[in-house]
């Protein structure tokens, strides 16, 4: 057996960020598992930073009640589905000018809208995630 190598446990197992999620606390030290849907805890750290981004946007554009903070999460979906119903006319309008390319217009239409859907879906958990974690600690 050699030396383990830097963030591996001399066991063979991945030793990685702590995460309430994914280790359990095992004495002093504690041991984390990789998960197999984010093994190197990427997307937790995305998720993390822009959770950070939309926070400080919402301190700065003075967002203080529960209600003011459910108002964005509505003009956020009304705006979604504003840029939605414009996307699909325009792709529309191009799939009948260029009829030949309108598998293009699919394959983008479908892109266009996952990516909508999303932004809104993570958009509303990181508002929430403000109310729950700053808004409500305020008001107690």
């Amino acid at each position: 057996m050699g030396l383990a190598k830097a963030g591996q446990s001399a066991s063979g197992s991945i030793d990685g960020p702590i995460n309430r999620d994914s280790c359990a606390d095992l004495g002093v030290r504690k041991r984390c598992t990789m998960k197999l849907n984010d093994p190197f805890g990427r997307m937790e750290r995305r998720h993390q930073l822009a959770y950070e981004t939309m926070r400080e946007a919402l301190r700065r554009s003075n967002i203080t009640t529960e209600q003011a903070a459910q108002d964005v999460i509505r003009q956020a979906r009304v705006r979604a589905l504003k840029f939605a119903g414009i996307g699909l006319a325009v792709l529309l309008c191009a799939s009948l000018l260029l009829p030949k390319a309108g598998p293009l217009f699919l394959g983008i239409g479908a892109l266009v809208a996952v990516w909508t859907v999303t932004s809104i879906a993570n958009g509303r958990r990181y508002i929430q995630r403000y109310i729950d974690e700053e808004l409500k600690k305020q008001n107690q």
